[in-house]
């Protein structure tokens, strides 16, 4: 339940839990126990204040490079910055998760690149592959060549017939016999 404050015209600023069904209440009685008169009971009001949340938490430091963009989280408060590199503090949670974001997205580019880098490597290797078969090929001659072509043709038919064994296991289960529990 959220803490409020009100102010009393005799006896100033004080504190009350209130539920949230009573969060709208612009006024409350002020039950301040005076020594004469008993319980004060006049109307204190509403005073608006600062909120003061405070999680404890300290904040996440980072470095981050004006020149190339790239950051760094710390691994400890008392680390120093690298060198071409700024220090910076995420304070709150909108600070830290607007970084997250985009961190993952500098990652999600980066994986990208990666994956178009191994793609054109696989790509290039497989040319190479390919051209120095043809070379290999056109030192033999013609019959030969034909041979060799029909065995590599009819090892890749046979390769892709080969399809992958199923096996079908069917296991009983009888809920009713209790022998085979443990006990």
């Amino acid at each position: 339940m959220p803490i409020y404050e009100f102010e009393c015209p005799i006896h100033g600023v004080f504190e009350r839990i209130l539920s949230l069904e009573f969060s709208d209440a612009k006024h409350i009685v002020c039950m301040h126990e005076d020594s004469k008169e008993g319980f004060c009971l006049r109307n204190a009001e509403k005073v608006w204040s600062a909120s003061v949340v405070s999680f404890g938490a300290k904040p996440t430091i980072v470095f981050k490079n004006p020149k190339t963009g790239e950051m760094e989280v710390a691994t400890h408060e008392n680390q120093q910055a690298p060198y071409g590199y700024v220090k910076e503090e995420l304070r709150g949670p909108i600070e830290r998760t607007k970084f997250e974001k985009e961190a993952s997205q500098r990652r999600y580019v980066e994986d990208e690149l990666t994956t178009e880098k191994l793609k054109q490597g696989r790509d290039k290797t497989r040319k190479n592959l390919h051209d120095d078969l043809n070379a290999r090929m056109n030192t033999f001659d013609s019959n030969t060549q034909n041979m060799i072509k029909m065995s590599m043709r009819h090892a890749r038919k046979r390769h892709e017939r080969i399809k992958p064994k199923r096996t079908n296991i069917m296991l009983e289960v009888n809920h009713k016999d209790s022998s085979n529990l443990i006990k």
